[in-house]
């Protein structure tokens, strides 16, 4: 295949000719074929001039050698421009239209195929047969299959590169074959799957990047293979599927940095978010499950909270943590329950919780053992409660006792107080007839010297309440962690 004819360098003080862009200029939006119907201007014919060039751009693509010779001419044109802005500007102003066109039944094989400005295949037809777009190129322009039916072949976008336009495969059809879009990389734009249909075949995005605009997949209908969410990338894209309905099995592995929309989600087979994990709390409000979908491993952030009062921030997190755990109790998974039950409660901090006591005892119940979540919190508060109140004591027999009595005495009381059980360890425990304890000789003590012994009865009974409390707290946590009966 010949290079094109490099263009002429200009003499010293010449200014440089304008590219020649003639041969492009059936890719002209705004070229020869006039105005062109608006997307939604489904019932509007082409002119038959619109129709012949759409003709011509599917013959061309359907001869890899030609259109890897026109796209190279098209790229050697538009470098001769003086500078990048124009460069941008002027491939911005070029389309490949396909629209409506019916492809010859048969396999279509574009793989590696570079695009080097936006492309049209709004309501294109592509027959029976596989269709490949394997590693194929798109620039930075805008890509939209809108309304494209593909055939009973299998689909491949796989290892496909999209630029920095949208792209759009909304109300696609994909037939009835596997749809690849493993490795895919998605440009900056929009991705929209709205209202598309996928048939019975497995759907797989393993491995693909998302970029920066959301990921839509809105009332998008899949058939009864697998649909494979994992490994995917998604920088700072948001994903929405609301409406989503699968006919066979879901799996998502993925990490996902942004919103994600799964609201009226509706699943018949198997479906599995094991593995995933969320950085903002995710909708599954009114999703439907025929199956309990697995959950393990499945990692959510806690509600963000805002200010000394630590209010929710989102009072939609209040229901969307109420049906992570209601799908954590169908598949019984106790320990993902119980997370999520954490994430309600703090969720409804001044949204359904409002009162003082409420918000209070809110407050408590998280500070104490991170709302029955956690066990060595309320070990830490009952080792606390140990300190000080045994600092307590020591402050209130001071006048009474040798330094290292009134150590020894402040220590074993406050261990006697931590709860009623300790207490009744030594209360109980068996001991020669007659016999005195030290700490009973000790005791007897600080009632001769002065001391205020009914202040000290009052000081245990304080510790005792509070550890009762602190104790309860451990075996719910511990009962929550290892679901003990």
């Amino acid at each position: 295949m010949a290079d094109p004819p490099k263009p002429k360098r200009p003499s010293p003080g010449e200014e440089a000719p304008e590219p020649d862009f003639a041969p492009f200029e059936d890719w002209l939006i705004d070229g020869p074929a006039g105005e062109w119907p608006k997307p939604w201007e489904t019932d509007k014919d082409f002119s038959p001039k619109q129709k012949r060039i759409i003709a011509d751009n599917a013959a061309l693509l359907l001869d890899r050698e030609a259109w890897h010779e026109k796209v190279h001419a098209f790229e050697a044109v538009l470098a001769a421009l003086p500078d990048e802005s124009r460069h941008k500007e002027t491939r911005a102003r070029y389309r490949i239209r396909f629209d409506r066109h019916v492809f010859a039944d048969g396999p279509k094989d574009f793989s590696n195929y570079p695009f080097p400005c936006s492309v049209w295949f709004d309501g294109a037809k592509f027959g029976k047969g596989d269709v490949r777009f394997v590693e194929a190129t798109f620039g930075d322009g805008h890509v939209s299959f809108k309304n494209a039916a593909f055939g009973d072949g299998s689909v491949w976008f796989s290892g496909a590169t999209f630029g920095e336009g949208n792209i759009l495969f909304s109300a696609a059809n994909f037939g009835a074959g596997d749809v690849l879009f493993n490795g895919t990389v998605f440009g900056k734009g929009a991705v929209s799957f709205n209202l598309s249909t996928f048939g019975a075949g497995d759907v797989l995005f393993l491995g693909a990047t998302f970029s920066d605009h959301a990921v839509s997949f809105h009332g998008a209908t899949f058939g009864k293979g697998d649909i494979l969410f994992k490994g995917i990338k998604f920088r700072s894209a948001a994903m929405a599927a609301s409406g989503m309905i699968v006919a066979g099995n879901l799996y998502v592995e993925t990490h996902f940095p942004e919103a994600v929309n799964f609201s009226r989600l509706e699943v018949k087979g198997t479906s599995s978010f094991s593995g995933s994990s969320f950085d903002k709390v995710p909708d599954f409000r009114d999703a439907k499950f025929d199956r309990p979908p697995e959950v393990a491993g499945m990692v959510v952030p806690r509600p963000k909270l805002r200010g000394r009062t630590q209010h929710a921030v989102d009072k939609n997190d209040v229901a969307k943590f109420r049906k992570l755990k209601s799908m954590a109790l169908a598949a019984n998974d106790h320990e993902r329950d119980g997370e999520f039950f954490a994430g309600e409660m703090l969720a409804k901090r001044g949204t359904e919780t409002k009162t003082l006591f409420g918000l209070l005892f809110n407050t408590l119940y998280w500070w104490l053992s991170d709302f029955g979540q956690s066990y060595l919190r309320p070990i830490g508060w009952l080792a606390v409660s140990y300190l000080i109140f045994a600092a307590a004591c020591l402050y209130k027999i001071w006048p009474a006792l040798t330094l290292s009595d009134r150590l020894w005495f402040a220590a074993e009381f406050s261990f006697r107080s931590l709860t009623p059980l300790f207490g009744s360890l030594f209360r109980f425990a068996p001991a020669p007839e007659g016999h005195v304890s030290w700490y009973q000789k000790a005791y007897k003590s600080l009632a001769d010297a002065g001391v205020d012994i009914d202040g000290l009865i009052a000081l245990g009974v304080a510790q005792s309440v509070i550890g009762t409390v602190l104790l309860f707290l451990l075996l719910l946590a511990l009962r929550n962690k290892f679901r003990l009966k």
